[in-house]
């Protein structure tokens, strides 16, 4: 595992080369990653293997990945967070529900409106929602936009 964590800061700082905001941005979009594959995954686990209700999985699932997110960031991404802990998950979670409600939108506007295919309508709110919670996350969350010089 060590292994692969000094990979990820290598790749994700150009070798030490990037600045701390690219930085910060290529560790957020690693992150993100890892999160939706996770919230994916539990969905999928929850709903087509334990048989519990698809909206239930949902809830389940987006709790562990925001939860997973939330640890991520703060270790990883925005390590050093002078944030309280409780109180920058309360800030990330309360994100993460403006994110879901961003993205519905979106999605909506874009197949009902313009009429776009489903997914293509996806990639177009996750990229737009995505970038509100960058964000949010260097402004509210931890706080850190004076120190990505």
């Amino acid at each position: 595992m060590s292994r692969l964590v000094h990979l990820l800061n290598h790749v994700t700082s150009f070798g030490g080369r990037a600045s701390k905001l690219l930085t910060r941005i290529l560790r957020y979009i690693t992150t993100g990653g890892l999160v939706v594959f996770t919230d994916f995954f539990f969905l999928w686990f929850l709903t087509s293997i334990l048989g519990i209700h698809y909206l239930i999985s949902g809830t389940i699932s987006f709790t562990i990945s925001t939860t997973l997110g939330y640890i991520l960031h703060r270790r990883w991404t925005f390590k050093g967070t002078k944030r309280k802990l409780l109180h920058g998950y309360a800030y990330f979670y309360t994100t993460g529900v403006i994110g879901i409600i961003v993205t519905v939108s979106l999605l909506a506007v874009f197949v009902e409106t313009f009429h776009f295919n489903y997914l293509i309508a996806k990639i177009f709110s996750g990229i737009i929602a995505g970038s509100l919670s960058l964000l949010m996350s260097f402004l509210i969350t931890f706080n850190d936009h004076r120190n990505c010089e």
